[in-house]
């Protein structure tokens, strides 16, 4: 056979191979194209997820309360989960004060997220105030210092459930007054819905058949159980030094500088970045957390009252609403 006769099948071989290659080198392509395809589409359900989670966890609003080492299903709240991405979103509180939101697309578990949170539990909180009513930075001298303060009240079951002597577990206090958990002091007085500052006078106004919430100086009627304002307690804050010169109140009450009680009653949680005085009969129900120093005249006195703390934090919502944390590839949800 002539050399001519051998190049046409070599020739028709070599096409043969070179369209193998193609179909093979298109093939290939159309696989890679396919499994981008599925990438981006987990990576935009991944994102939407995520979204999503962040959205709730700086909605300000307080996470469902669930027992520890429990995990329940967790409704978005409304507009914010993309509506043509069917979603599922868990809660799973990890200690008292940590929890873990998860969430994944319906259908595709592997399109998941999850973000680590901390949110204030005034359950446990207030029952660290059951070894006594004040916790100090510096010297601390009293005139007069109560008891155990009043019996426990309606609505403190939750505490009662908790409560424990010194500081439970899971409770993070890594913050100084007048920031309270991992909330530091610029963070929680930016969180308070009342700014006061100077010399006040708090008290539930004249009129006994009213409680006019809009009134910045009206913080409750803690001698009275029965006027309208005996369940207001408002979280209320001062940035820089604060007399507080007779009337009463109730609920948190932050200051960054020094605070003087003069004659005043306050049943709840009083957080100060600098030192406190009490004269003229002051009284606190409650705790006082001071960075400074705590002194009272012998007319004046501080009662430890955890159930009077309980009741502050579970009424300031604004502190309960979470905090993220720092997260990295480590956290995934189970």
């Amino acid at each position: 056979m002539s050399a001519r006769g051998f190049a046409v099948p070599l020739a028709l071989l070599l096409l043969l191979a070179l369209t193998g290659l193609a179909h093979g080198a298109l093939l290939m392509a159309r696989s890679e194209e396919g499994a981008s395809r599925l990438a981006a589409t987990l990576l935009a359900r991944e994102l939407a997820v995520r979204g999503t989670l962040l959205a709730v966890a700086r909605s300000g609003d307080t996470l469902p309360l669930v027992a520890v080492g429990s995990r329940a299903l967790l409704a978005a709240p409304e507009g914010t989960a993309p509506s043509a991405v069917p979603l599922r979103l868990h809660l799973e509180r990890l200690a008292p004060e940590l929890h873990l939101l998860s969430g994944e697309v319906v259908g595709f578990e592997a399109s998941s997220a999850g973000l680590l949170v901390w949110t204030l539990d005034p359950a446990w909180r207030a029952a660290m105030s059951d070894g006594g009513g004040t916790i100090v930075g510096g010297e601390a001298a009293y005139g007069g210092v109560g008891g155990s303060g009043p019996a426990a009240r309606d609505g403190c079951e939750a505490l009662e459930a908790v409560q424990t002597p010194g500081a439970p577990t899971g409770v993070l206090a890594a913050t100084e007054p007048p920031g309270l958990g991992l909330l530091v002091a610029d963070s929680l007085l930016a969180r308070a819905a009342i700014h006061v500052s100077g010399v006040v006078s708090p008290g539930p106004g004249a009129d006994p058949w009213t409680c006019p919430s809009s009134d910045p100086l009206n913080w409750g009627a803690p001698s009275d159980p029965g006027h309208p304002c005996a369940g207001r307690r408002p979280f209320a804050a001062a940035d820089g030094d604060l007399v507080v010169d007779g009337g009463e109140g109730q609920g948190v009450l932050a200051v960054a500088g020094d605070l003087v009680l003069r004659g005043a009653l306050y049943h709840g949680l009083v957080l100060v970045g600098g030192g406190v005085t009490l004269e003229a009969g002051a009284r606190v129900h409650g705790r006082i957390i001071s960075a400074g120093r705590v002194a009272a005249d012998p007319a004046s006195a501080v009662e430890a009252d955890p159930c009077a703390v309980y009741l502050a934090l579970a009424d300031a919502g604004a502190l309960r609403a979470p905090l993220l944390l720092p997260e990295g590839p480590w956290l995934r949800p189970l």
